[in-house]
């Protein structure tokens, strides 16, 4: 395997290089809409969280998570 050639690296621009990839990539993350599944999961503990007393607590729960398609 052949060894990379030496690039030389600018000190005062790769830390705006290499922000400017971060911020473009978090922004591509974020803009992703969740799966079907996840976003099922997140509204039910989303639901669980806002109606503590309901009476559905971790014994519960089982019984509930079959109502969420599987993937």
């Amino acid at each position: 395997m052949r060894r990379p050639g030496h690039i030389p690296l600018d000190r005062m621009k790769f830390p705006l290089t290499l922000a400017g990839g971060l911020r473009t990539t978090f922004a591509d993350f974020v803009s992703t809409p969740l799966p079907r599944h996840l976003a099922d999961l997140m509204r039910q503990l989303h639901e669980d969280r806002d109606n503590p007393l309901q009476g559905r607590g971790a014994r519960s729960w089982g019984k509930h998570s079959r109502n969420i398609a599987p993937y």
